[in-house]
């Protein structure tokens, strides 16, 4: 996939690199938090804070970032990643 701006979402100074796939269509795992895309074939992580989302770039995984923001749930599935390797 390529990444354009259509398609990520910047938080602080990390991008996250959209995915069209749905939380809940993705299998169930052990852990509640954590899915499986049979699409890509990686693990995907529930994350709630700006310090989860940087971590999982540095670790290369994909999340399920969900946040409040004006009084509005925010949820973004994708890559994150630093915005510094661009």
């Amino acid at each position: 996939m390529e990444y354009t701006p259509e398609n990520s979402y910047r938080i602080q100074n990390c991008t996250i690199h959209l995915c069209p796939k749905e939380w809940t269509k993705l299998n169930k795992t052990e852990n509640p938090l954590i899915r499986f895309c049979d699409h890509c074939q990686k693990q995907v992580h529930a994350i709630f804070s700006e310090e989860e989302l940087l971590q999982m770039a540095q670790d290369q995984k994909c999340v399920l970032f969900v946040q409040k923001k004006d009084d509005e749930i925010v949820r973004l599935l994708g890559e994150p990643r630093l915005s510094d390797e661009f």
